[in-house]
């Protein structure tokens, strides 16, 4: 079995941040909607990337992070 590569692990913390979060009731129903899409799609980018390149996916989050700090 292959090591969970970093997606994988921050789908799985964010989602588990949204279960807990989720009994307490201490955040909105927009945000709990919003934390828990945001862990699905990481799992899911994970999952992804186990068998496919993302190469032209790191170059492009570089790229726009060039762009808007102006490095």
């Amino acid at each position: 079995m292959k090591k969970h590569n970093i997606y994988t692990s921050l789908g799985l913390l964010i989602s588990s941040s949204y279960l807990f979060l989720k009994n307490f009731s201490a955040v909105p129903d927009f945000f709990q909607g919003l934390i828990a899409g945001l862990g699905i799609g990481l799992m899911m980018v994970g999952l992804y990337s186990k068998n496919h390149d993302l190469s032209k996916f790191k170059e492009f989050k570089y790229n726009l992070f060039n762009k808007v700090f102006g490095n």
